[in-house]
């Protein structure tokens, strides 16, 4: 049993990574159009959890999360191949876990996240970074989060990606709890993230997502 794993797909493969329970590194494999058990893929390059995902059709990336330390490493593998994860070479701006991240098929954005150990609003982090997914290299500022009730400091929060935006759900910070606001932000730019509206029934954190705009 995993919980605060990381997910990713392309095509014709789901892959599951990390999380608390059994082994911490490890990432299993399912294809999607056959019932049956999770095989084992690979492994990340350390035991890992709480970290961000996202990924194009050809390559998966797992960045950031917790080991136990709060790290912003970021990490590859491609998604068509069995194999261990390898360092990219590149990290994220900040060093954080319960961050989120979404993905088109050429740039990856991770937003938001815990980046202190108190678990206290000012230790969470409103931050976006994006990465172009085909190169090894360190994230760039993307903007900042910009609609929550706590000027953006959000963490456990999804994305869900079309080819050009990514809407962003939900999240808690420590004071508020569950929030039932919906940003977005348009792949192909930067700037802060755009209020889309609003949960319709309640706030939410931790909250999984998808969409029909694959990469």
């Amino acid at each position: 049993d995993q919980r605060h794993a990381n997910g990713m797909v392309d095509q014709t493969r789901a892959l599951f990574a990390g999380g608390y329970g059994g082994d911490n590194d490890a990432i299993d494999l399912v294809t999607i159009a056959q019932a049956g058990n999770t095989t084992d893929f690979g492994n990340l390059t350390e035991d890992k959890t709480n970290g961000g995902s996202c990924a194009s059709s050809t390559r998966g990336i797992f960045a950031a999360g917790q080991v136990p330390t709060y790290v912003n490493t970021i990490e590859h593998i491609t998604i068509s191949t069995m194999g261990s994860a390898v360092n990219s070479g590149g990290d994220l701006t900040v060093a954080r876990r319960s961050l989120g991240g979404a993905s088109n098929s050429i740039r990856g954005i991770f937003f938001g996240g815990q980046s202190g150990p108190n678990n206290s609003d000012s230790d969470l982090t409103n931050v976006i970074d994006f990465i172009t997914i085909a190169t090894s290299a360190n994230a760039i500022d993307f903007g900042d989060l910009a609609f929550s009730t706590n000027n953006g400091r959000i963490n456990a929060m999804s994305g869900l990606p079309s080819a050009t935006r990514v809407v962003m759900p939900g999240g808690d910070s420590f004071s508020s709890g569950s929030i039932n606001t919906i940003q977005y932000v348009e792949i192909a730019t930067t700037g802060n993230s755009i209020d889309f509206g609003n949960l319709a029934t309640r706030g939410t954190s931790g909250v999984s997502g998808f969409s029909n705009g694959h990469g």
